[in-house]
């Protein structure tokens, strides 16, 4: 009788070896290795050879054609995929409870006006689903419920049924008899995505695959398959849980710039089309602290207030501290101000804010960051309806940022008074329309603003 070919996988990236290592090659983690069985008939498999029926073909004579795009209607979803294609494959993944399934079943209703829909629910009964899809106001003829996990019972469905678009929910639960191992372990997820892939891109299907990310991060299995699908996206929440934001980070068919985002009701997760007041604070009177600066997230320009508190310290190391920024750029751009304005901070605490709870890595926030902790240590506010866009250097100087044009764009749109902007004298002739106030350094700043 075969032996089963026994392989060692890292738990962390999915790197498989012939032998328990202690520490992966791949990433560098330790002890994370685990020992699978992948079976007679894949090992058999695996040793038998095939003979490809793929022929050269010059890469001139093969004819480009632009594939036609499907829109859900849902705003945020098409904003961040740019409309999916036939055949392709969107992997989907976020921690449990985010509100996957939830996305993935109106997902599903807007999918099943243009054709039949096959939604593979492995986790759930199709009564909870049913359920579940009353409460949202779901009833399609086009969608049908396939409570299922073996990988072959699946293939077989989906070869008689050929349907236009294929919801795994999720791969997690879905099991193959030529792995010995439990459903959910890195083997049978790759081979259970893999056989999913193939299958659906030969009778252009398009398929969503869900996959989860435990909250402990102890499991990694996305990274594993992520090369075998066309499109990853990630769902998370904002640190106050108020809104959903969907992030893509892999697309062959479009930009992964942009970001979607969404509010939890009771009716599923609406899109948020309209984020122009969503992260401002609403003060009664000015305050000092608080500055305004323009994020861009892919096509979308939406405000965001940046707030910093900078106290008097009676301890001999003071703290730099912030909340939505890098730990490192606050107390670099403290130094800066310290060294150009001559404002003692090394005596002061400084902690950093972003309202709404997003993370920003932009490098054009440095302006409003600066404004921000010159107002609080002056104690003097800053209009609200001034803005700051810029990267600012260790020498104090004013860099350029990416979009600068739309961001003014958008800001002057929304009613905002004082734009300040890098100096560049080309983009200024562009803007001389606009209420901007071009700087080529941060003693500018201070001066126009204190």
């Amino acid at each position: 009788m075969a032996k089963a070919k026994t392989v060692y996988c890292c738990d962390a990236c999915g790197y498989e070896a012939g032998k328990w290592l202690g520490k992966c090659p791949s990433c560098s983690e330790w002890n994370t290795f685990k020992e699978f069985s992948l079976g007679k008939h894949t090992a058999k498999k695996a040793a038998s050879s095939t003979i490809s029926k793929a022929s050269l073909e010059s890469i001139a004579s093969i004819a480009s054609s632009e594939s036609a795009r499907i829109y859900t209607g849902l705003s945020e979803w098409d904003r961040v995929l740019g409309g999916t294609v036939l055949g392709q494959a969107i992997l989907i993944s976020g921690e449990p409870g985010i509100g996957k399934s939830t996305l993935l079943l109106q997902i599903a209703h807007k999918l099943a006006e243009q054709g039949t829909v096959i939604y593979v629910n492995g986790e759930e009964s199709s009564n909870q689903v049913k359920l579940r899809a009353e409460r949202l106001g779901i009833v399609s003829e086009n969608l049908f419920l396939f409570s299922e996990t073996d990988i072959n019972s699946i293939i077989n469905t989906i070869e008689n049924k050929k349907p236009l678009f294929l919801i795994i929910d999720s791969l997690q639960t879905l099991s193959s008899e030529n792995i010995d191992s439990s459903p959910g372990s890195l083997p049978q997820l790759r081979e259970c995505t893999h056989h999913i892939v193939n299958t659906c891109k030969s009778l252009d299907i398009t398929s969503l695959l869900v996959t989860h990310v435990t909250k402990d991060g102890t499991i990694a299995g996305p990274k594993a398959i992520e090369h075998l699908v066309d499109t990853v996206l990630f769902l998370e929440s904002d640190t106050r849980g108020i809104y959903r934001v969907l992030r893509t980070f892999k697309n062959r068919f479009n930009s992964t710039d942009e970001a979607g985002f969404f509010e939890m009701h009771s009716k599923g997760l609406i899109p948020a089309d309209d984020l122009s007041e969503a992260f401002l604070s609403i003060h009664e009177e000015p305050v000092y602290g608080s500055a305004i600066y323009a994020n861009s997230e892919g096509q979308r320009i939406f405000p965001l207030e940046v707030q910093v508190l900078c106290h008097h310290s009676n301890q001999n190391y003071v703290k730099r501290t912030a909340e939505g920024l890098d730990n490192n750029r606050l107390a670099l751009l403290a130094a800066v101000v310290e060294k150009q304005l001559k404002i003692p901070l090394s005596k002061f605490d400084i902690y950093a804010n972003i309202t709404g709870g997003l993370d920003i890595k932009d490098r054009a926030i440095d302006l409003a960051l600066v404004a921000a902790l010159c107002s609080s240590f002056k104690e003097k506010p800053i209009d609200d309806r001034s803005v700051f866009i810029g990267e600012i250097g260790l020498t104090g100087e004013i860099r350029p940022v990416r979009d600068c044009e739309r961001r003014v764009k958008e800001l002057a749109r929304l009613g905002m008074k004082n734009i300040y902007v890098p100096y560049n004298k080309k983009q200024l002739d562009e803007l001389k329309s606009y209420p901007v106030k071009p700087i080529k350094h941060i003693n500018e700043l201070f001066i126009s603003l204190f």
